[in-house]
């Protein structure tokens, strides 16, 4: 029987691919990458998740602090199955192991001294479903995800290859390998169920594919206006495919959006490339554009600049706003946020409620801050400090989860932080969050915690035996990484 409790806290998801902003160009390359490293669990997310502690911290006013040990167990949550044995726990070189779930599947991804493996089982059963497989080519563990009933795994070259990456698509149902694509870490890939597209950084060439076969759909070339950030459209209807990530990597519908060079927002249809919609922008000359997203019928983009003056130490100041441009031609282009002159620069941005855009603002060397901004209003409706670290946001039911390197915070749609955390966390659902408690020791179980994010109230589902390396679940199941191989458990109670 799970225990409920009121004291219980946490939150942390590792976002190792962002970098601090110290010019207009980092700011693009950064913006490039966030569609990726959403994505992409990197292998340093999963080496700082696998050594983080227990202490929980809540914010009950604003100001005090109160640290809470954790609370008694819950018993062991049910398994799903059996293990399934293989070397997925820590191999000597250090790589650390993944397991992801999509729909009724689950995989599970890790490397050893002759490369990346993944592994295929029925998320239902518990049962494996096909064996482990290896990419036909070599490189270092990149990356790793499940989307539209395919597992992409990314292996980085490191050796002067350009681009520095290859993503290979293998077939959720059978493990097959059906293809691979060379790509750049600051490309843009974009899914649906049936389509993917990859937009070249380097070049702005855009490019659609069959995402199960891998066959060239069309291809878009850059043009004199080159588009530099690309993204999916997204509904609030989409909120109801949450991951554990926030916002689902497929998009439900068959559009996507780009940002061009010129400050253009451009609508194209994902299975021919075709330009549905353009809609100009006010922006400034010598600008870049960066951290496209799209939701609800408003496309939003930074743009950065240079600005006069440099700080203490000669950095060139720099000038960051905050686009938002209505897709249904009712406002060409609104700035609704500014940040600087100065060395403060948005990190990341995502739509947190009806009218609502959070962003997260980082310089380097003052603590990160997020801030909700009504964007009809063009105000700022309240701004809060954020954990050291803070890489990127999610959203969903108007609350907001801020995850980095060194811990991550939830705030409420009033800007109330309710907890923050060191350890896995991420989203059941709309409503409800899982936090992944990390043992007090080597060998010790791991605790599994929901909680419910519009009254914070929390409940220990159970136990697992110690987690080796990062977990995928959904609101019925969760799959780890343990000794004994991937594991899986019934989170439904």
């Amino acid at each position: 029987m799970p225990v409920d409790l009121d004291e219980l806290l946490s939150s942390m998801h590792r976002q190792a691919d962002a970098i601090p902003l110290g010019s207009p160009e980092q700011a693009r390359r950064r913006g490039r990458r966030r569609s990726q490293a959403r994505a992409m669990v990197s292998v340093a997310a999963a080496v700082t998740l696998a050594a983080a502690g227990l202490s929980v911290t809540t914010w009950r006013d604003g100001h005090s602090r109160q640290t809470t040990p954790p609370a008694a167990t819950g018993g062991q949550l049910p398994s799903v199955g059996a293990p399934i044995a293989g070397p997925i726990s820590y191999p000597e070189q250090g790589f650390p192991s993944f397991a992801a779930i999509d729909g009724e599947r689950a995989y599970a991804a890790w490397a050893d001294k002759d490369g990346m493996r993944i592994l295929g089982a029925d998320a239902r059963t518990g049962a494996a479903t096909w064996p482990a497989q290896k990419p036909t080519g070599s490189g270092e563990f990149g990356g790793f995800q499940a989307v539209a009933g395919m597992v992409m795994v990314s292996l980085e070259h490191n050796d002067g290859t350009d681009p520095d990456r290859t993503e290979y698509g293998f077939d959720g149902v059978t493990g097959a390998q059906r293809w691979s694509q060379p790509f750049d870490v600051a490309d843009d890939t974009l899914f649906s169920d049936r389509v993917y597209v990859h937009m070249v950084a380097a070049t702005g060439q855009t490019e659609g594919f069959d995402v199960h076969s891998g066959a060239k759909l069309w291809k878009q070339p850059a043009g004199s206006d080159r588009p530099v950030s690309s993204a999916v459209l997204y509904t609030p209807a989409d909120e109801q495919r949450a991951t554990q990530y926030g916002l689902p990597s497929a998009a439900s519908t068959d559009r996507f959006a780009q940002v061009t060079r010129s400050g253009k927002v451009q609508v194209r249809r994902m299975s021919t490339g075709e330009l549905v919609q353009s809609l100009p922008a006010d922006v400034k000359a010598d600008t870049t554009f960066s951290d496209l997203t799209v939701y609800d019928g408003w496309a939003y983009f930074v743009e950065s600049g240079p600005a006069k003056g440099t700080d203490q130490y000669g950095t060139r100041n720099t000038l960051s706003r905050v686009h938002a441009v209505d897709l249904s031609g009712g406002t060409a282009t609104s700035v609704v946020h500014e940040i600087g002159p100065g060395i403060r620069t948005v990190a990341d941005l995502t739509p947190c409620g009806p009218g609502r855009v959070c962003v997260l603002e980082q310089d380097g060397d003052e603590p990160p801050t997020v801030a909700a901004v009504d964007v009809q209003k063009r105000r700022r409706l309240w701004r809060t400090p954020a954990p050291d670290g803070s890489a990127w946001l999610s959203s969903l039911g108007g609350r907001t989860l801020v995850s980095g390197d060194e811990g991550a915070a939830f705030y409420d749609e009033n800007g109330r932080e309710t907890f923050r955390h060191a350890g896995q966390v991420g989203w059941l659902d709309s409503g409800h969050l899982l936090m992944v408690m990390a043992p007090a020791g080597e060998g010790q179980a791991t605790r599994m915690v929901k909680v419910t994010a519009a009254t914070d109230a929390r409940t220990v589902l159970g136990e697992t035996p110690a987690i080796t390396g990062r977990c995928g679940f959904t609101a019925e199941r969760l799959a780890c990484a343990t000794k004994d191989g991937l594991e899986m458990w019934d989170l439904t109670g």
